[in-house]
């Protein structure tokens, strides 16, 4: 599994909570910038993304400035990969 790989993931589930397309969120990645972007829909997502992967994340990396941005939220999938041996 890439960082590509990653990524395309975290805009598809990103794209699905806040109903856009992959292909936007991809583009503009500042999840913030959206009009349904709020902490219970970074939650859910998170969740989403969390089961998908099997992974748990580390609570101290679910900060407002990792959850606003599509590349940080997938480092931050990406570390929990590596923490929990799946990568």
């Amino acid at each position: 599994m890439t960082s590509e790989n990653v990524f395309r993931t975290v805009t598809r589930y990103a794209a699905g909570v806040l109903g856009e397309t992959p292909e936007q969120i991809a583009a503009q990645p500042r999840l913030d910038q959206y009009p349904a972007f709020s902490s219970f829909v970074m939650a859910d997502l998170v969740e989403q993304l969390e089961e998908r992967y099997g992974i748990v994340c580390d609570p101290e990396e679910l900060t407002p400035a990792n959850l606003r941005d599509a590349h940080r939220l997938s480092a931050l999938v990406e570390g929990a990969l590596v923490t929990s041996g799946r990568r």
